[in-house]
C-alpha cells in the first residue's frame, strides 16, 4: 500500500475509517463509506475540503462486484455528510458515563 504515503491525511484517515466501518456494517461497502465519514465528521478530521480530496483519490475507480464506482460512492459519502452532524465520540482513553 505504496499509495498510502502520497495521500492527505483525511484520505489516509477515511480508508481506516472505511476499513473500520466493516466491523460494525459487515461487507456493505456503502455502509463502510457512511461509517468513515460520519466517523470523520464526529472526531474532526473531515470537513469538505477532506471529503473533496476522498472523492478525488476514488473518482478512477471503477465499479466491481462490491463496490460502485468512485462517483457514485462520491455522491453517496456527500449525502451522508450532509446528514446532521453526530455528537463527537469520547476518546479511546476517555471512561464512559455512567448511566444510572
Amino acid at each position: 500500500m505504496h499509495y498510502v504515503a502520497k495521500v492527505s491525511m483525511a484520505v489516509k484517515l477515511w480508508i481506516y475509517g472505511h476499513e473500520c466501518g466493516h466491523l460494525f456494517g459487515g461487507l456493505d461497502e456503502n455502509k463502510a463509506d457512511c461509517f468513515a465519514v460520519r466517523r470523520g465528521q464526529a472526531d474532526g478530521w473531515l470537513d469538505t475540503n477532506g471529503l473533496d480530496q476522498v472523492c478525488s483519490f476514488i473518482s478512477a475507480a471503477r465499479a466491481d462486484a462490491m463496490h460502485f464506482g468512485g462517483p457514485e460512492r462520491c455522491t453517496f459519502m456527500r449525502e451522508c455528510f450532509r446528514k446532521p452532524a453526530p455528537k463527537p465520540s469520547l476518546p479511546p482513553s476517555a471512561p464512559k458515563p455512567v448511566q444510572e
